[in-house]
C-alpha cells in the first residue's frame, strides 16, 4: 500500500528482487572464479618472491659469512706472514752484526799484526843500531885498554835493563 503510492507493485519488486539474484549469480559464478584464480596467482607470486627473497637473504647471509671467513683467514694469513718476515730480519740483522764482528775482529787482529810485525821490525833497526853503537863504544873502549870482562859484564847490563824496559 505504501509502495502503491510510490508507483511501485510487488510484481515489480519481486522481478527486482530476481534481476538483483541473476545479477549476483552471473558476477558470483562469473567474476568470482576468475577474481579468486587471480588473487590466487597474486597469492602464490608473492609467496615465490618472498620465499626468493629470503634464499637469496641466505645465499647473501651465507656469502658474508664465508667473505669475513675469509678476510679473517687472510688477516690471519698476512700476521702469521708479518710476524715471520719480522723474525727472518731480525735474524738477518743478527747475522750481519755477527758478520761484522767477525769482519771488526779480522781487522783489528790485522791490525795487530801489522803493529806487531812494525814493531819488531822497529825493534829488530834499533837494536841493530844499539849494537853497532855498542860495537864502536866497544872498540873505542878497548882501545883505550879497558879490560874484557867489564866491557862484557856491562854489555850484559845495558842489554838486561833495556829489556826490562
Amino acid at each position: 500500500m505504501f509502495l502503491t503510492k510510490l508507483g511501485i507493485d510487488a510484481w515489480s519488486i519481486v522481478l527486482y528482487i530476481i534481476n538483483v539474484g541473476i545479477l549476483f549469480a552471473a558476477i558470483y559464478f562469473l567474476l568470482v572464479p576468475v577474481i579468486l584464480k587471480f588473487l590466487d596467482e597474486r597469492k602464490n607470486k608473492i609467496a615465490d618472491s618472498l620465499n626468493e627473497a629470503n634464499n637469496l637473504k641466505e645465499v647473501f647471509e651465507k656469502q658474508l659469512a664465508e667473505m669475513n671467513a675469509s678476510k679473517a683467514e687472510q688477516d690471519r694469513q698476512q700476521k702469521a706472514e708479518m710476524d715471520a718476515m719480522k723474525v727472518m730480519i731480525e735474524q738477518r740483522r743478527e747475522e750481519l752484526m755477527r758478520e761484522m764482528d767477525a769482519h771488526k775482529t779480522k781487522l783489528l787482529a790485522d791490525a795487530r799484526e801489522q803493529i806487531d810485525l812494525k814493531k819488531n821490525s822497529l825493534i829488530k833497526d834499533a837494536q841493530a843500531e844499539m849494537m853497532d853503537i855498542i860495537k864502536k863504544v866497544v872498540l873505542f873502549v878497548v882501545q883505550n885498554k879497558v879490560p874484557e870482562d867489564v866491557i862484557k859484564k856491562s854489555i850484559e847490563e845495558s842489554w838486561t835493563d833495556y829489556k826490562k824496559v
